[in-house]
C-alpha cells in the first residue's frame, strides 16, 4: 500500500493543491513554503502517534489568502493505492475498490473548531466514521526535523527490545529466564559492593543523618544509590546504546553519526515489529541530512530509497539527498497566488518523461537547480566562471536571489529545459550563435544552428532556412538582431557569435591587457585555446573591469534571472491579511 495522492484545501499554507506521491518521494521547497505542513496533513489521517486532541483544529490551521477572508473550512483528502496486504484489506473492509484503492478524508470547520473523518472506496462513496480504527495495520513512521536524536534513539531502543522480546520462541524464553536469574544474582552482588565503597557509604550516610533530623518518620528510611534497589528488568531498560571502534568502547558520536544510527535502528525495529507481507508501512523523515557531511548524505539517501521496505517520504534542503532520487519522484512546493502548490501536481509522468533524457547529468550540480528560484543555463565551464564573476562585480548576490548557474556541457539545453519546466522552475538560456554546414547538402548550404536552437527552446514555431552560402558577419549580425527581439523576452539569449568575441566587443581593453596581443582577433584566439583555464586567469587579473558591463548584452541573461527570482520572492513575501 502507498499514498497515491494528497489533496489539500484551506489548510495552513495550502489554498487548493493536488500533490501526487510515488513509492519513493522527495519533497523540496524553500523555507516556510509548506513541506512540514504537507506532512502534517498526512499525519492527521495516517499517524496513530498524533493524539485525538491534536486532531482538533486551531484557528491558525485555516488558510489565509492574499485577498479575501480566511478559509471557513479545510479539507484533506488522501487516496491510497496498491492495497494488497490482507490485514489492511480486512480492516478497511468494504472501503477498498476493485483496483485496490481507498480514500480517507479529514474536514474541519473554523466557526465550531470541529472536525470529521471519512472513508470510502472512492471520494464519492466516503462515509463518516468515528475515530481512526483503520490504522491498526497501517504504520506511519515519522521523524520530525526538530528532533532530539539521543532521546529518540533511547525511545526507539526500548521499542526494539520489547518487539524482539515478544518474537522469542518458547525455548528462547526459557533460556533467557535462566540467564536473567543468574545475571540478577550478579547484579545484586555488584549493588552490594558499590554501596560498600567508603565514599559511597559515606555520602549516603550523611544524607540519612539529615533525613533523621528533618523528621522522626525518616528513622527507618535509608537512602542508597539507585543501584541498591535496581532489579534486572529496570537495569536492562536503562541501558544506553554504546559503540566500539577497533576494540575500544566509544561514545555514539556526534549528531551526524547518531542520525545514521537512528535510521538503522528505525528500520531494524520496523522489520521485527511489522509483518511487511500483511501490513503497510510508510516511512517519513524530515531533513535526514542533518549533521552529515556530503558523502554520508548521499549514502543515507541511497539507503532510504533502496533499503526501506515500504513507501518513503523525505523532505530535504540537500542537493546530495536530492541527487539519489528519481526526478519523477520529486515534489517541488512553491508559492503561487498566495498558496503553496506542487509543480506539475507533484510526482507525475510529465516530470518522469522530462527526466528520461537527463541520464548521467543527474549529479550534484543539476540537483542544486531543484532548490533554485531561477536557473541560468550556459554552454560550458568558461561561461559559468564568467557569469559568477560578472554577478559579483555587478553586486548581484546569486545566493540571495536563489539563482543557480549551470553548464549543460555542450548544447543539450533541451534536456534541462524540459525538466525545469516540468518542475516549474524559471530558466534563462545563453547559447552561442553557431553557424554550421548542413550535413550531406549538395550543393552545400549553411544553417543558423545557434539561432534555430534558441528558437526551438523559446517555443517560437519558426526556423531560419539554410543559406546557399556561408553567412557573412553582417548577415549573421542582422539575423541576430532580428531574432533577439522575440527571443530575449522569453529568457533565451544568443551571443553575437560566442562568449569570447562578445567579451572582446564589450571589454576590449581588459582582454588585450590580459593576453598581451596586439589585435582583438588575436586576443580572442588566445582566450579560446584553453577556454576555462584562460577565462579563470583573465577574471583573476582583469575581473574588476566587468563592472562596466552592467548595461551591455552580456549582462542581459543575468538580469533576466534576477527578474524571475524577484517575481517569485515578491509572491512568496506578500503580507498575509491579519485575522
Amino acid at each position: 500500500m502507498r499514498i497515491a495522492s494528497v489533496r489539500i484545501d484551506g489548510y495552513r499554507n495550502f489554498d487548493s493543491a493536488l500533490i501526487n506521491l510515488s513509492a519513493k518521494t522527495l519533497v523540496l521547497g524553500s523555507n516556510d513554503v509548506g513541506k512540514t505542513n504537507l506532512l502534517q496533513a498526512i499525519r492527521l489521517l495516517l499517524d496513530r502517534t498524533v493524539p485525538e486532541s491534536e486532531l482538533e483544529p486551531r484557528e491558525s490551521d485555516f488558510h489565509i489568502p492574499l485577498a479575501g477572508s480566511q478559509a471557513a473550512d479545510l479539507r484533506i483528502e488522501i487516496r491510497l493505492a496498491e492495497i494488497t496486504q490482507d490485514a489492511v484489506i480486512s480492516k478497511l473492509k468494504g472501503h477498498v475498490s476493485d483496483i485496490g484503492e481507498s480514500c480517507l478524508v479529514y474536514t474541519a470547520n473554523r466557526a465550531s473548531l470541529s472536525y470529521k473523518t471519512f472513508i470510502g472506496h472512492s471520494v464519492a462513496a466516503c462515509e463518516e466514521i468515528d475515530g481512526r480504527q483503520y490504522l491498526k495495520h497501517i504504520h506511519f513512521k515519522y521523524v520530525e526535523s526538530r528532533r532530539d536524536i539521543t532521546q529518540f534513539i533511547q525511545r526507539e531502543k526500548r521499542y526494539l527490545l520489547k518487539s524482539a522480546k515478544e518474537k522469542r520462541t518458547p525455548s528462547e524464553e526459557v533460556s533467557d529466564a535462566a540467564s536473567e536469574t543468574a545475571l540478577q544474582a550478579t547484579l545484586s552482588g555488584v549493588n552490594t559492593g558499590i554501596n560498600a565503597l567508603k565514599y559511597v557509604s559515606g555520602a549516603t550516610a550523611s544524607i540519612n543523618k539529615e533525613l533523621e533530623v528533618l523528621s522522626h518518620h525518616n528513622g527507618h528510611y535509608a537512602v542508597g544509590l539507585e543501584s541498591n534497589a535496581l532489579n534486572f528488568s529496570s537495569f536492562v531498560e536503562r541501558l544506553s546504546l554504546g559503540a566500539s571502534s577497533a576494540g575500544r568502547s566509544v561514545g555514539l558520536g556526534g549528531d551526524g553519526r547518531n542520525n545514521q544510527i537512528l535510521v538503522g535502528l528505525w528500520k531494524a525495529k520496523s522489520e521485527i515489529e511489522h509483518d511487511s507481507e500483511h501490513e503497510a508501512v510508510i516511512y517519513c523523515i524530515e531533513e535526514p541530512e542533518a549533521h552529515l557531511h556530503p558523502h554520508q548524505q548521499r549514502k543515507l539517501s541511497h539507503y532510504l530509497t533502496s533499503q526501506l521496505n515500504g513507501q518513503v517520504l523525505v523532505s530535504t534542503h540537500s542537493p546530495q539527498i536530492a541527487s539519489a532520487f528519481s526526478p519523477g519522484g520529486i515534489v517541488r512546493l512553491f508559492e503561487k497566488h498566495g498558496g503553496a502548490v506542487a509543480a506539475s501536481n507533484g510526482c507525475s509522468a510529465s516530470i518522469a518523461s522530462a527526466a528520461q533524457g537527463f541520464g548521467y547529468r543527474m549529479s550534484i550540480l543539476p540537483a542544486e537547480a531543484f532548490f533554485a528560484d531561477a536557473v541560468l543555463l550556459v554552454e560550458g565551464p568558461s561561461e559559468v566562471l564568467f557569469y559568477h564573476a560578472l554577478a559579483a562585480q555587478l553586486s548581484i548576490d546569486l545566493d540571495f536571489h536563489n539563482i543557480s548557474i549551470l553548464s549543460v556541457d555542450g548544447i543539450a539545453f533541451g534536456v534541462y529545459v524540459a525538466i525545469l519546466t516540468a518542475l516549474e522552475i524559471p530558466w534563462v538560456v545563453r547559447t552561442d550563435n553557431d553557424v554550421s554546414k548542413v550535413p550531406k547538402s549538395n550543393p552545400p548550404s549553411w544553417q543558423f544552428a545557434g539561432l534555430n536552437r534558441a528558437l526551438s527552446l523559446s517555443g517560437l514555431n519558426k526556423t531560419i532556412p539554410p543559406h546557399s552560402v556561408a553567412p557573412t558577419p553582417d548577415i549573421l549580425h542582422a539575423s541576430w538582431l532580428e531574432q533577439s527581439q522575440d527571443l530575449n523576452p522569453r529568457g533565451v539569449y544568443v551571443s553575437r557569435m560566442d562568449l569570447e568575441r562578445d567579451l572582446a566587443a564589450e571589454c576590449k581593453d581588459a582582454l588585450l591587457a590580459y593576453t598581451g596581443e596586439a589585435t582583438e582577433s588575436e586576443a580572442v584566439d588566445y582566450l579560446q585555446q584553453k577556454k576555462a583555464i584562460r577565462m579563470a586567469e583573465f577574471l583573476s587579473q582583469q575581473g574588476t573591469q566587468l563592472k562596466a558591463l552592467g548595461a551591455g548584452n552580456l549582462a542581459l541573461p543575468l538580469h533576466h534571472a534576477v527578474l524571475f527570482s524577484s517575481e517569485r520572492r515578491k509572491v512568496a513575501s506578500q503580507p498575509k491579511p491579519q485575522l
